[in-house]
């Protein structure tokens, strides 16, 4: 008596386990990214380092950054008498590519790539056995 397999409902547990697997990786990878997002964020000026949260928006570090700048040259000897453009370039040279990160923006993004991958190999692997299927005999 010869047993004939299944591949469908085999393919189907194969991905499920698979997927699982996949589920659990990604939040053991990203889980630790996600905690560290309020740990906040330095610039240093050359002789300061200045720390901000991490989600702060970049316009209130790009005008704190400008406003400690405006103090530091009024408070030196003799004071600096420099443009308010200037300011700003130098605060946004301090800045760097800075970008507010969200807890909220990041946990969505690693629970899209969690299931979104292995939907997809589910996808593409229906559309495999649907295309198999069309090349049997018909009896």
């Amino acid at each position: 008596m010869a047993l004939e397999m299944n591949w469908s409902r085999g393919l189907f547990r194969f991905w499920v386990i698979i997927s699982v697997a996949w589920v659990f990786l990604v939040g053991v990878l990203f889980v630790p990214t996600i905690r560290n997002m309020n740990d906040p964020v330095f610039f240093y000026d050359g002789s300061q380092v200045l720390q901000f949260p991490a989600n702060t928006p970049v316009e209130n570090v790009r005008a704190r950054i400008t406003d400690y700048l405006k103090t530091k040259d009024a408070q030196a000897t003799p004071p600096s008498q420099r443009d308010p453009v200037e300011y700003d370039a130098e605060a946004n040279i301090i800045m760097g590519d800075y970008q507010p990160r969200y807890v909220k923006d990041d946990a969505i993004r690693s629970a899209a790539f969690a299931v979104g991958v292995p939907i997809s190999i589910l996808m593409v692997g229906w559309a495999l056995l649907w295309i198999g299927r069309g090349f049997r005999r018909q009896r």
